[in-house]
Formats: C-alpha cells, sequence, structure tokens
C-alpha cells in the first residue's frame, strides 16, 4: 500500500487547471451567498383557527343556516363573517380566523350560553377556508 501511495505529494505552488478545462478561480458569483439562500414562500392557506358552527353537503343550505344563527344571536354573532372547509364529503360551516385559541374559546363560551352548539378547529397549513 505505501508503495502505491508514495509518489503523491501536495503541490507546491499554485495548481492551474488542464489544458481546455474551465478554470473555476476565475468565475465570480452574481449575487452574494446570503442574497442566494430566499426564505420559502409562505403557504397560500396558513394553519388558522375558527369556530366551527355547522356542518352540510349543501352551500346554499349552509349559508341558510349561518343567516339563521346569526339571526337568532343577533349579538353574539355581530361583526361574525361566514366560512367554508370541505370536511371529507361535506363542509364546514365556520367563523374566524381567531387570533388565539383564548379567543375562540371565549367565542365559543358566548355560543354555548346561547344554547348554539359548536367547537374550535385549527385549520391545518394548506387547507383551503372559504368564504361563504
Amino acid at each position: 500500500m505505501a508503495d502505491a501511495f508514495a509518489d503523491l505529494s501536495l503541490p507546491t505552488g499554485p495548481v492551474a487547471p488542464p489544458p481546455g478545462a474551465v478554470d473555476v478561480r476565475k468565475i465570480k458569483p452574481k449575487a452574494k451567498p446570503a442574497e442566494l439562500v430566499k426564505e420559502p414562500p409562505k403557504p397560500a392557506h396558513p394553519s388558522r383557527i375558527w369556530v366551527q358552527v355547522g356542518t352540510g353537503r349543501d352551500e346554499g343550505a349552509l349559508g341558510f343556516t349561518w343567516r339563521t344563527l346569526a339571526r337568532q344571536n343577533a349579538e353574539v354573532f355581530k361583526g361574525r363573517s361566514a366560512s367554508l372547509s370541505e370536511w371529507g364529503r361535506t363542509n364546514r360551516l365556520l367563523t374566524g380566523p381567531f387570533p388565539t385559541e383564548a379567543a375562540a374559546t371565549a367565542f365559543l363560551g358566548k355560543l354555548k350560553k346561547a344554547g348554539v352548539d359548536a367547537f374550535v378547529w385549527t385549520s391545518p397549513a394548506g387547507q383551503v377556508v372559504d368564504a361563504l
């Protein structure tokens, strides 16, 4: 083994590329290394916190459900809007998004006092949630 590698040694002077090869030492980058690393784009549908107030397949019927809930509990639903998200073969009827789970839970408490059955749901990143 020692005989096979006996003639290998580190070069004593500058190493030039062989004839016909590209000298990579002369290539200058167009951007600084920090500029080459970009932040990944934010997801179009980030994870958010919602309160689910109903489910159903028919979007028209969900609109009717929302209007009924909002009319019967005007003070609780004041300033709120409805959203839909697919859930298997049906849809979720949602309101939100809420800034924190505590805010969603506080709203849920108001709904429970009004007799509305609902629960807090956090949409996973990428889950499409559209306005009703």
